[in-house]
Order: structure tokens, then sequence, then C-alpha cells
């Protein structure tokens, strides 16, 4: 009875293991009603984000607004449906977690200089369209809104959103101190200045 009681619990453990390690191998989205749909995560930005369940064929999309989270397991990434100053909700991906938590934009999204609107407008194909792709870095800090501090839209202000940055290290003056001066970082630079912070006590 002792033996046969051991075999149904290896069974059952063993298969509680096996289902797990599937799961955890998978993508998964959680509604705003906290379900969570396991799926391949086919394509996410940060205005939509697609998803194949199971067998299925065809795909589904489904904006910022229904989805709370999204986990792409093959990049060990993390998305947070988040409200810039009050915007539309967005999908960002999570880069650092702390007292500041940072995030950027899933992806590069498309911008125009003003020449080719005007030349669009005017209706005078002059030759010669600018533009590339903007990647943003928007941080988050315990009693505090969400805040764009990184951009490389030609067309924003880099000083405005610096001191947005700087803002946020203030209780902890001596790293503050360090980077006061200046005007804008890069990418790079900020992430290391956000671990930092969240390693100082």
């Amino acid at each position: 009875m002792t033996a046969h009681y051991f075999r149904i619990l290896l069974t059952v453990f063993t298969f509680s293991l096996f289902t797990f390690n599937s799961y955890a191998q998978k993508d998964y989205i959680v509604t705003r009603l906290k379900d969570t749909i396991w799926c391949k995560v086919k394509n996410i930005n940060r205005s939509l984000v697609e998803i194949q369940e199971g067998n299925k064929k065809e795909t589904s999309e489904y904006p910022p607004h229904q989805i709370s989270a999204v986990y792409v397991a093959k990049d060990t990434a993390f998305f947070k449906s988040m409200n810039p100053s009050g915007k539309q909700p967005l999908f960002l991906k999570l880069l650092e977690r702390g007292t500041i938590t940072l995030y950027t934009t899933p992806e590069k999204e498309p911008y125009s200089t003003p020449n080719m609107h005007y030349v669009i407008a005017m209706g005078m194909p002059m030759g010669g369209t600018g533009g590339g792709s903007v990647t943003d870095y928007y941080a988050e800090k315990a009693g505090q809104p969400l805040t764009k501090i990184k951009t490389n839209d030609p067309w924003k202000s880099k000083k405005k959103l610096t001191h947005a940055f700087l803002t946020l290290l203030q209780d902890k003056p001596i790293i503050a101190s360090r980077y006061e001066e200046r005007d804008d970082f890069d990418y790079k630079k900020i992430r290391q200045i956000v671990q930092e912070y969240n390693n100082t006590n």
C-alpha cells in the first residue's frame, strides 16, 4: 500500500514538474482581469501585442488598455502597460527594477523631420526627406508619476528630460552631484546611473 501510494505521488510530482517546466518556457500575457494566457508572443510594440495561443494558426492582437503585463521567454523580457503623463497607455519594457524602475519603449518608433511634413503639405516633392527612429526611456519612483527621461527624437528638449532624470537622484546627493552639470546622457549611462542609485544605501 505504501509503495503504491509512493508511486502515485511520484507520478503526480513528475507530471506537475513537467507542466511547470512547460509553462516556465512559454510566453504569457496578463489581462486587466488578472487572467494569465499562456501563448507565443509574435510581436510587441508600444501600441499592441500579437499572440498565438496553443495550436491555433490565427493570431490575436491586444492593445495596452486590455493587457497589464507581457512576458517573452526567449528574451527573458517583461513588459508592462503604463500611462506616461496621463496619456494613452503604452507597452514599456522593464530594464531595471528598484527604488527607481527603468523602462524603455519596446521598439524604435519612426519619426519624420518637419521639412518632410512641409513638403507633403505644400504638395511640392522637392527631394530629400528626413527621418529616423525614436527610443524613449521612462523612469518610475515610489510616490511619483512615470516620467520620460530620455529620447533621441531630435525635436524634443534633451535638457528638460535630463533635468527630470536628475530630479529623481536628489535624495542621494553624492550621486546627483556627480552628474548635475551634464546636459544629456546616452542610454547606457542612464542605465548605469540607475543601477548605481538602486545599489547605494
